[in-house]
């Protein structure tokens, strides 16, 4: 299951890089990029494993000049996973 789901979520990233470095998108392109980039804050909201497993897979097949989309990838932490509080004093 989560092995197709990721050679899907790879082979639409790889279809949107040509697209992706031109700075002018039609306007489907532009829907299809942002229809990627909701699915991807979805996996991050709903499924964070997955990007977590995944990440040096998609963040591969991402365009160097989507910073916001790898960022997004790149922020995922699993959900049993607690982050320290960075306003804490002394926090090493």
């Amino acid at each position: 299951g989560r092995t197709h789901f990721q050679r899907l979520v790879v082979a639409a990233l790889r279809f949107l890089e040509p697209y992706l470095r031109n700075a002018s998108m039609s306007e489907a392109m532009r829907l299809l990029y942002r229809g990627t980039l909701r699915m991807l804050l979805v996996l991050l909201h709903d499924f964070p494993e997955f990007l977590c497993e995944n990440h040096f897979t998609l963040c591969d097949a991402i365009p160097p000049s989507c910073i916001q989309m790898r960022n997004l990838i790149l922020s995922a932490f699993p959900r049993n996973m607690r982050l320290p509080d960075p306003f804490t004093p002394n926090l090493k």
